[in-house]
C-alpha cells in the first residue's frame, strides 16, 4: 500500500527512540533490529516512492529489500543502527533506502523509503518499482519500454555525436515528451512528472552528458518534434507558484533552461 500525504497526516505522536551507538555499522548484510527501526517523525515530508507493509518484520524486510538491490547490482552500503542504506545504481543515481516505523493507525507496520540523492536516468523508476514490490514481498519484474540514459565522455570521436539522431539520448527525448505531454492530453501524476523534469534536466547537463548535452539542447530548443516538450518547460515557469508541486516544477524548468544557456556557450 503506498503511502501518501493523505496519510502522513495521520501518524499519531510517538517517541522517537535513541539509536544503539554500539551497532556496527555493515557494508555486506543490513543486519536491522526492531529498535533500529524509528518512528516516522512529525510532518515528515515522506517520498511518494514509498510503501507501507502491515505486520511487517523488520528482518524480512531488510533481506527482502537487500536481496532486490544485489539481483539488480545496485552498489549498497547498509547502515544498521539508522535502518537505512545508501545505494548507486548502474546507471549512477544515488539514492537512498530507509525504514520507518508507522505511528498511530499505521503502528502496525514499517514504511519502506526510496529518496534519490543525486542524478537521474530512465531505468531509476524501474529500481524503485523493484525496490517497493520487493519490499511488499511482491514478485518483481523487469521494466520494459523504459531506454535508459547512456553518458559518454568528452573525448569520444566527433563522428560519435554527430549521429545522436539515432542515439538513446533523443529517443529518450521522446518518452520524457510522451510523459509530460500526453497525445490523449490525459492528467500527468506527479511521481512521473517528477522523474521525467528531474531526466530532462539531467540530460542537458554539461558536467553529465559532454559534448552531447550542447546537442541535446539544440535539439530540445529548436527542433519542431520538440515544440510540445520545449513548450511545457516554458510554461512552468510563467504558472501560478502557490502551490508546492508549481513551485518544485518551476525551480526544474529554471534548471533545464539554465543548462541550455550554459551549452550554447560550448557550441
Amino acid at each position: 500500500t503506498s503511502v501518501g500525504d493523505n496519510d502522513k497526516a495521520q501518524f499519531a505522536n510517538t517517541a522517537t527512540p535513541a539509536a544503539d551507538n554500539a551497532m556496527p555499522l555493515s557494508s555486506s548484510r543490513w543486519n536491522i533490529l526492531e529498535h533500529n527501526v524509528r518512528s516516522l517523525p512529525l510532518f515528515y515530508p515522506l517520498e511518494q516512492s514509498a510503501v507501507f507493509v502491515p505486520q511487517a518484520s523488520v528482518s524480512i524486510l531488510a533481506a527482502r529489500i537487500a536481496a532486490i538491490l544485489q539481483s539488480r547490482s545496485i552498489a549498497a552500503s547498509f547502515d544498521a543502527v539508522n535502518a537505512k542504506v545508501d545505494c548507486v545504481s548502474k546507471s549512477r543515481v544515488e539514492f537512498r533506502i530507509r525504514l520507518y516505523r508507522g505511528r498511530g493507525e499505521y503502528n502496525h507496520g514499517i514504511i519502506a523509503e526510496v529518496q534519490r540523492r543525486a542524478g537521474f536516468d530512465l531505468s531509476y523508476a524501474c529500481d524503485v518499482n523493484a525496490i517497493l514490490d520487493a519490499a511488499e514481498g511482491k514478485n518483481t519484474k523487469e521494466c520494459e519500454g523504459i531506454i535508459p540514459t547512456t553518458y559518454h565522455s568528452e573525448t569520444e570521436g566527433k563522428e560519435d555525436i554527430d549521429y545522436i539522431d539515432s542515439s538513446e539520448e533523443f529517443e529518450s527525448l521522446q518518452i520524457i515528451s510522451d510523459i509530460l505531454c500526453p497525445k490523449d492530453n490525459s492528467e500527468v501524476m506527479i511521481e512521473h512528472s517528477d522523474f521525467a523534469m528531474a531526466s530532462l534536466s539531467s540530460l542537458t547537463s554539461f558536467d553529465r552528458m559532454g559534448e552531447r548535452a550542447v546537442q541535446i539542447s539544440n535539439e530540445l530548443f529548436t527542433s519542431e518534434r520538440c515544440a510540445d516538450l520545449r513548450q511545457y518547460v516554458f510554461s512552468r515557469v510563467s504558472q501560478d507558484t502557490n502551490q508546492t508541486l508549481s513551485q518544485c516544477l518551476m525551480i526544474q524548468s529554471l534548471e533545464i533552461l539554465a543548462n541550455i544557456v550554459k551549452n550554447f556557450s560550448h557550441s
